[in-house]
């Protein structure tokens, strides 16, 4: 699964990221939390290289569930996020 570039250090089943795991993508963001099936799914933590953190529950690789989100400019939303809609948009409601 991992392209270069990419590192996964975590568990894997059935040669898919599936349990714990840390993934460092080529734009320097880092998540470290579960997957399920290759995506993010369940709680974690991803922080990304511009300063922005996301920590909370996911559903097929977006936020969605109790989440708290961070800005570098110290923007806080801490509450409820959805995922919307089939074309993958995840929104705080």
């Amino acid at each position: 699964m991992c392209t270069q570039g990419t590192e996964y250090d975590g568990e894997w089943s059935w040669s898919k990221m599936h349990g714990q795991g840390c993934f460092k993508y080529t734009n320097g963001d880092v998540y470290r939390g579960t997957f399920k099936d290759n995506q993010r799914h369940g709680k974690g933590t991803c922080r990304a290289v511009n300063g922005d953190v996301y920590e909370g529950e996911w559903r097929f690789g977006l936020q969605h569930g109790r989440g708290r989100w961070e800005t570098r400019d110290g923007m806080i939303y801490d509450g409820e996020w959805k995922v919307l809609n089939s074309c993958s948009l995840a929104c705080p409601l």
